[in-house]
């Protein structure tokens, strides 16, 4: 028994999974753009997590300055954080 599936190339597009190993995979177009809508707000979270992190060292520079302005030494600042 053999079966004759008839698919229409043009609503069919070739979505890259992963370019460094060339694995593309066939898919239909609103598959393809829901794909891309989840990568762009992968990407868009990573960066808010990256901004995160990187104000978070910003906040701890600006945090030990403004106790060195008060007056604290190093050995001050490291006694109040717990640190040895």
């Amino acid at each position: 028994m053999s079966y004759k599936i008839n698919i229409p190339t043009d609503k069919w597009v070739t979505y890259t999974l992963n370019r460094r190993k060339g694995m593309d995979v066939m898919v239909t177009e609103p598959e393809a753009l829901a794909r891309a809508t989840e990568w762009e707000a992968f990407k868009t979270t990573k960066e808010d997590r990256d901004n995160a992190i990187a104000q978070k060292e910003i906040d701890k520079a600006n945090a030990n300055q403004k106790l060195k302005d008060l007056g604290l030494t190093d050995d001050e600042i490291r006694a109040i954080k717990g640190i040895s």
